[in-house]
């Protein structure tokens, strides 16, 4: 199933829009711009721009010329009619669990959750600066290298653990699972339980006082 998100760059006053199938957390948005950057920053093929080589990053972090197949590339690129479906998915269903905006232009990162997923009911945006989303990566990668950490699911972990991500992130399934049980039969049974114990104590109470008055 993936963990599905809208990828939006937003590049010399242009958005391109991409769906990628496994990037639907906080630290992919960053880590997959840095190694965009840097393969910019080599010139190592014609693409000159972010938005054409995000569009040719494979999950290694290298750039193809000649796209892999979608499965194992980072990002598919959307014509405009699927952005616009994709756009209509994020807001009405929960099968894109983020919307994430990367604007170049103003050195944003925007990470959305999709409140159409239960276990993201309760998230706000979080916004922070491309430039020290960054740093902050290239600090995770240093330290990752140092404890030959290598699996990317312990990286993401590292990482919205020490940006305060993951007490959000808790917190929001912590209000997920309330809901659900005030919802259940369960919770439905304890409150019956409640108003029963209710009634029998006002009913010993009142039991209590005639007695009293005799």
């Amino acid at each position: 199933m993936g963990s599905r998100a809208i990828y939006n760059i937003i590049e010399h006053g242009e958005t391109h829009a991409f769906l990628a199938d496994w990037g639907a957390n906080a630290l992919s948005p960053l880590f997959r711009l840095s190694q965009a950057k840097a393969i910019q920053h080599r010139q190592e093929n014609f693409l000159s721009t972010i938005s054409q080589i995000f569009g040719h990053l494979d999950y290694e972090g290298k750039c193809r010329l000649f796209r892999l197949r979608d499965v194992d590339m980072f990002c598919k690129p959307l014509t405009d009619e699927e952005a616009a479906g994709c756009e209509q998915a994020f807001l009405q269903k929960s099968g894109l669990e983020m919307r994430i905006t990367l604007d170049l232009d103003h050195d944003s990162c925007l990470l959305e959750y999709n409140r159409n997923c239960p276990w993201y009911q309760s998230m706000d945006n979080l916004s922070i600066p491309i430039s020290t989303g960054i740093e902050n990566v290239e600090k995770l990668m240093v330290y990752a290298n140092e404890k030959e950490i290598y699996d990317f699911n312990r990286l993401i972990a590292i990482y919205q653990q020490g940006t305060g991500i993951n007490a959000l992130l808790e917190k929001s399934r912590g209000d997920m699972r309330l809901t659900e049980y005030l919802n259940s039969p369960q919770a439905q049974e304890d409150r019956e339980r409640y108003l029963r114990l209710l009634d029998q104590e006002a009913f010993d109470k009142e039991a209590a006082e005639e007695m009293e008055e005799r």
